[in-house]
């Protein structure tokens, strides 16, 4: 069967088995008469490219098998919830898939500009930094360790308010920076690198200036990494 009706829901998702894995997609209750007519839409609508990428990169290791680190619907709609948006399918359908998980090989990337994305007045005592690069450490999932440093619930909550709101992170470098997506209504899907080093966070700009952060001094620490989804994984490449 390529595709079936989630009850209880106001959309349908759909199955497409391409090269013997699945991918979960919303069709928005769109009907199709067989599974080449579905699997020509999920083509044309560019919902597969980020596997294809994938490959490239010389493929994902699921961590923590045989425990299954992916996250369900149900969790899914859970954190769409919790945000106040709905998640990009291609995302979905990643954390649906894989959970937390790594690149077999050392995945690096570069930002699309080495400015972030707010610059401080002259006046402010905050350096401007800039960001070259960093590596793929781990994507979330749900975490079995006790800790959960890779658990993207306890991501999501642990950043939430030291990041603009509704920003997702679901990677991080490894060394304590995120990979986030925003699902904001201006800047949706697109995807930023928040640097832990480069934060100045709310306390401290209470302190020197006597009033409460406003949401654009937090785009601070953040570079710009990727249009949507698919576009960050074709700009990853292995390193040499």
């Amino acid at each position: 069967m390529c595709w079936k009706r989630r009850r209880g829901y106001s959309e349908e998702f759909l199955l497409v088995n391409v090269g013997g894995d699945f991918s979960v997609f919303s069709i928005n209750a769109k009907r199709f008469d067989t599974c080449k007519e579905i699997k020509m839409h999920a083509i044309k609508t560019n919902r597969m490219s980020y596997i294809d990428e994938i490959e490239r990169l010389g493929g994902i290791n699921k961590m923590y098998l045989p425990t299954d680190t992916t996250l369900n619907i149900d969790e899914i709609l859970t954190i769409e919830n919790d945000i106040g948006a709905r998640l990009p399918d291609g995302l979905r359908d990643f954390l649906m898939k894989y959970g937390v998980s790594d690149f077999d090989e050392e995945v690096i990337f570069e930002p699309i500009s080495i400015d972030a994305q707010y610059i401080h007045d002259e006046d402010s005592s905050q350096l401007d930094f800039i960001f070259e690069g960093s590596s793929i450490g781990v994507f979330y999932g749900k975490d079995p360790e006790e800790e959960g440093a890779y658990d993207i619930f306890w991501n999501i909550e642990n950043y939430k308010d030291r990041m603009p709101s509704q920003f997702l992170p679901f990677a991080t470098d490894g060394m304590g920076n995120q990979i986030v997506m925003s699902l904001k209504k201006e800047n949706y899907g697109l995807i930023y690198f928040w640097d832990h080093e480069a934060e100045w966070d709310a306390e401290d700009y209470y302190d020197e200036t006597g009033a409460v952060m406003p949401e654009e001094v937090k785009y601070q620490n953040l570079w710009l990494l990727a249009n949507n989804f698919d576009d960050f994984f074709a700009r990853l490449h292995v390193e040499v």
